[in-house]
Order: structure tokens, then sequence, then C-alpha cells
């Protein structure tokens, strides 16, 4: 019997989060809409963190 799957692990959840948030606020800037401040924030934290390369 195998056993229950976990959750993701952090690591990939912080890549696939920043790559969400960037894709957002490029879509957002191509619209000329201004860019919510907290998306901004959360990618600069995910960048200090050391996820993004």
């Amino acid at each position: 019997m195998r056993p229950p799957i976990g959750v993701m692990p952090r690591m990939i959840w912080d890549e696939k989060r920043e790559d969400d948030l960037a894709r957002a606020i490029e879509r957002y800037i191509a619209d000329r809409r201004q860019v919510p401040p907290e998306w901004i924030t959360e990618y600069n934290e995910l960048i200090e963190k050391g996820t993004i390369e």
C-alpha cells in the first residue's frame, strides 16, 4: 500500500508562486493597469529569499 500524497515542497511552491506573480504583473503592465503593490512586495520578498535565480 502506498502512503498518501503529502504537500508540495515549499521551494517548489515558492518557484510556482514567483512565476504566477511575474506573469500577472506582466499582464497588468501590458494592459496598462496599476499593479497591486502587494504583488510587487511578495515578488521582491521571494527574490530576497533566494527563490528566484
